[in-house]
Order: C-alpha cells, then structure tokens, then sequence
C-alpha cells in the first residue's frame, strides 16, 4: 500500500512538499520520477515481498512504461502461472510482478490483475498517461486538469497541494447532491475541478493533443467466468499474502467471523480489535461481547478498545476533516480513535482485516428485503402500477420507476429533505447518477432479481462513495493498510454468479446461505444471530450539552446562499436530543470548507 501522485509537467518545485503530503501513506520510502515531461510521485508502505523489490517508480525492462501503484494484486501466483512470466517471481513483492506484466502485455495487464489498486502508467512511446482504478473502487485516485496538463494523487489535500498555484472553490453542484445522499459517490469533489475516478475506470491523457478518454476496465464484473465452488476460500486466501503481523477488526457479526475463521488456517497469531464504549448502557456492548467470546474460542490476541463520550467529542473535528470528503457517518469518529490506537503511534499494526463489503455480497441488510418485495408485488400488478399505488398512498408527486435499478436505489437511499436553498429533487438525482453511472446498466439489466439490483447499487455508490472512501483516509492517515477479502472483484463476481443462477432471492437474504455455509465451522451464537448493530456509537446516550455546543460552534451561525445554517442551528437549541445522521453531514461540510477555504 502506498500514496502516489504525479503530473503530467517535468518541472514541478514541489516535490518534496507533495511527497510529505503523503508520507502518512508510506512511511519507509519515497521516491520520484522526472523525465520525458512527466514527474511520478511515490511514498511506500512495504506490506509484502521484500522492500528492494518494490522500488517505485517502476521502469519496465523494455523501458517503455513507467508506473507508480497504490494496492495489493492479489492474484500474482495466477499471473505467474498463467503468464510467460519467470516461476522465481513466486513470493515477490506483486509491484515486481506487476512490472514484469506490464512489460510484457503492454495496458493489457489490466484484465489479468484481481485486488485493490490505483495506478498511475505513462506510455512514454505514445506520450499518454493512464490512470486506473480497482472495480471495486477501493482506492481513490483524484485528477485536476490546469492550463492543458493532467496533476493527479491518492488524496484530495494532496492535489491541492501540486496545485496550489490555482485558486480553490466550491463545486455547488457536488455538495449539493451531497446532501441529499449523505455522501457523493460521482467524480466530483467539494472542490470545483477536483474529480475523482469511479470504480473500473480507466482515464487516458494525450500529451502531445492534450485529449481526455475514459473507458472502463473489460473484466468489470464479468460474469461470464465460471468459478468451482472451492473458489470462495481460494479467494480470500489470496488476500491473506503479508509479510507482517495481522489484525482483524472483529464484531459480533458474520462477516468478520468468517474472516477470522479462515486466518486462523493459515496465520498462527491474530490480533483482533473491537471497540467498547463507556458513558452508556451495556446493551451497546452486546457485540464487543460476542467478539470477545469468538477471540477465546479461537484463541486471537485481543484488543478492547474502550471509547467514552469526551473521546468521541474530543476527536470530532480531527476526524472529519481527515476524510477530506462531506460525511454523514456518525461513527467516523469510532473509527479514527481505533486507527490510532492500531496505527503507527499505537500498536504499529500494517494489515488490518475487515469484513466491510460482506452484506453487499451476502444480502445482509434489511432493505435487500423490502426491494425483494416490491418485486412480489410487482409480480402481481405490474411495476408501473405498483408505481402508481405507492404514489397514491404516500402522497408523492414524483412517480418512482421501481423497475429502473438506480430509481429503486434511491428510493430507499434518498433523502427528500435536505437545509439547502435549493433542494435537489429525487427525479434530478436519478437523472445525475443515470449520467454517471451509464455503464452500471447492462449488468443490473441482465438480472432480473430486483433486490440484486439494490445490492449492486449500493457497492458502487455506497461502499465505493462513502465505506471505502472513508477507510483509505481514516486508515491511511495512520500508516495501515486495510484489506477487504469481501470486496475484492473475482470474490464479488464468483457470489454474482451464485446469486444470479439462483430463481429464488429469499435464499440469499438475511445471508442465510453463508449462515448455512459457516454453520459447521461458526459457533451458534454468531451464524444464529440477525441482530446488527456494528460499530455504531451510542449516540443517543452520548449527546449532551458538551456536544451540543461542540456542534453549535462548528456551524456558521448566518444563511449562506446555498445552505440555511441558522435553520439547522435553531433545530439544534430546541432539542436536548441527538438529532440525527443527517447533521453531521452538514457539520463535516462546514469542517471542511474552513479547512480549504471554501464559502459554503
């Protein structure tokens, strides 16, 4: 794992700025690049293979590219074996595999690699630079175009920091469908010109026409490969390759369970880590409990990590502002003091395990159910009139095409009310994210199981948007390389298929299948148990007047010409009670436009 940026401009004087700006992403080597009108920015965290091996920039033999890669390729020894690749790369670092399959097949290596990766590669025959992004859209990489050249990095402060010859401001547009999500998983940034790349995107820079194109990676999700069922262990295997102690952030839930199971085949110590809050009720530790119990069945070296109420208010501002992103998420807070305690102040761990995009797989959540039942009934009276029924019920002016797959997302996602001036309407957002997201659409048409549809959704915009964003910044920022066995591609497109085979979607919800899978393996009370509560603070029992005036003092106190400030600060003195999710997006936004200077 790593921090990279670059230009396409030979004469940066930045540099060493820029690479400290993402020193905390690699913190045992940094290094550049500056030739042929291109400078390549690299800063190594070594979790894997040995650091000689991992020199970055990367020249391939035939010198004609140049690459710097942010990830794991956890498919190595396939590519090996598959590749006319040399045997004795077996236990190498993946960057030098990566190098020698790039020299061989050219900008074809992207439909062979499987992981987690944002890559930046210069073609300096053809004068282009192309950057990549992971499918599962793990990894971020920014992009700011200024006077016909392309900057990009890992990070949003570090672009700005490569560019911080060009003035800042609000991109209203982003913040504004922001809003109402909670977080914005298009390319937009807060910043305006600032974008990022989506999931399985490719963007190609034409040095000499100074030209844009955007394509997407060809094995997106390609279900059209056959996987034996062996190959569910095989898959999360392949993320277990480290040369580094390895931790496990364990819940009560399934997800984590499973991955805990499947490390203790192959990893003979494990540190596990839970979270324990004080100032509440115990009913709030029901799953540190449980992870508890699991750790002394399996005999993990465990970590309770007690957070109280001023911690979580002490560390607010810090939190947020780290994520560089607008977020409603109310425990970023939790997990920034539990990066600490792991990072490279605390217990210097460099892989931490997670089971973060397993309901996206397993049809863990409730709503996966309630999209399934629109499906019942529409079986009965057809979509457009359960359409019509719906709208009659609840009163609604704007009919809902539940059998458009983005439509019936936000019905579930969307949040009609919003402090804004100008509200963005459901019909705006779904005409916005249908624009985006175009490509989604031949996937999601060739299921017919609407509940699919919602779980599709939900791993691009919200796991890419919101979890995965803010795991790289919170984790990152502590020098820890998170790895997510769920969400890696082959792995989500091997559960597609099982998924997709299957005529009957209750199968599959509440994760019933992998309940039954792991049921041998699992203690009852983990795979019995349908309660999910995570790692949610307890916030209704945390709010108190210290809080409150935390809150206050971070929100503008007069009406902007795009948000109300002094109709949220109004909500806030009337009620002695948490008011909500939908606050602390308001309150990160004001964070962050303090902390870039922006008028919000």
């Amino acid at each position: 794992m790593c921090g990279i940026a670059g230009a396409s401009v030979e004469n940066l004087t930045n540099i060493q700025s820029s690479l400290e700006g993402i020193s905390h992403r690699g913190p045992d080597r940094s290094n550049f690049y500056q030739s042929h009108g291109v400078t390549l920015l690299h800063t190594l965290l070594s979790t894997r293979g040995e650091a000689t091996d991992i020199e970055q920039p990367v020249k391939t033999e035939n010198n004609r590219w140049i690459f710097v890669f942010n990830g794991e390729i956890y498919n190595t020894d396939d590519i090996i074996d598959k590749q006319p690749i040399e045997q004795e790369l077996h236990n190498k670092s993946d960057t030098l595999v990566l190098s020698h399959l790039v020299n061989k097949v050219g900008l074809s290596f992207v439909d062979y690699i499987d992981g987690m990766f944002a890559i930046a590669l210069f073609d300096r025959q053809e004068k282009k630079i192309y950057l990549v992004r992971d499918q599962s859209g793990q990894k971020n990489i920014y992009y700011r175009f200024h006077k016909g050249d392309i900057y990009f990095s890992s990070e949003l402060s570090s672009i700005l920091e490569l560019t911080k010859q060009v003035p800042n401001s609000l991109n209203e547009e982003a913040l504004r469908y922001s809003a109402h999500l909670g977080y914005w998983p298009g390319p937009g940034t807060l910043v305006a010109g600032v974008d990022r790349l989506l999931p399985a995107q490719i963007l190609q820079f034409d040095m000499l026409s100074r030209k844009v194109s955007y394509s997407y990676l060809k094995n997106f999700n390609c279900m059209n490969k056959d996987y034996g069922d062996t190959q569910f262990q095989k898959i999360i295997k392949s993320t277990f390759n480290t040369n580094c102690s390895v931790g496990l952030n364990l819940s009560g839930g399934m997800d984590s369970s499973i991955i805990l199971h499947e490390l203790s085949k192959h990893f003979n110590k494990i540190n596990t880590y839970t979270t324990l809050y004080s100032d509440c009720d115990s009913a709030a530790n029901t799953e540190a409990d449980l992870a508890r119990r699991l750790s002394k069945d399996y005999g993990t070296h465990h970590f309770e990590f007690e957070i109280s109420q001023d911690h979580y208010i002490d560390n607010f501002i810090d939190a947020y502002c780290a994520l560089d992103e607008p977020n409603f998420n109310m425990s970023v807070p939790i997990y920034f003091l539990l990066a600490k305690f792991q990072g490279i102040n605390g217990n210097k761990e460099r892989v931490i395990f997670s089971g973060d995009g397993g309901d996206e797989v397993f049809c863990g959540y409730k709503h996966y159910e309630k999209s399934h039942k629109i499906d019942v009934y529409a079986k009965v009276l057809s979509y457009k009139l359960f359409s019509i029924l719906y709208a009659c019920k609840h009163r609604n002016t704007e009919l809902i095409d539940f059998s458009h797959p983005i439509d019936r997302w936000l019905f579930i996602s969307f949040w009609k009310h919003s402090y804004l001036q100008k509200p963005i309407s459901r019909t705006d957002m779904l005409n916005k994210l249908t624009v985006n997201f175009q490509h989604l659409l031949k996937y999601t048409n060739a299921h017919k199981l609407g509940a699919f549809w919602t779980m599709f959704m939900d791993r691009h915009f919200w796991l890419a948007g919101e979890n995965f964003t803010r795991v790289d910044k919170i984790y990152m920022g502590q020098s820890i390389e998170v790895r997510l066995p769920f969400a890696t591609p082959s792995f989500v497109t091997y559960m597609d298929q099982k998924t997709q085979k299957s005529s009957n979607m209750v199968q599959h919800l509440g994760k019933k299948k992998i309940r039954r899978q792991y049921g041998e393996h699992l203690p009852e009370y983990i795979t019995t148990r349908m309660s999910k509560v995570g790692w949610r603070g307890p916030m209704s029992e945390w709010y108190n007047q210290k809080m409150k005036e935390l809150f206050l003092d971070i929100l503008p106190s007069e009406n902007s010409e795009i948000v109300k400030w002094s109709d949220i600060r109004d909500q806030l003195i009337q009620t002695d009670h948490w008011p909500g999710k939908q606050l602390h997006w308001y309150l990160s936004t004001a964070l962050l436009g303090k902390k870039f200077g922006l008028e919000i």
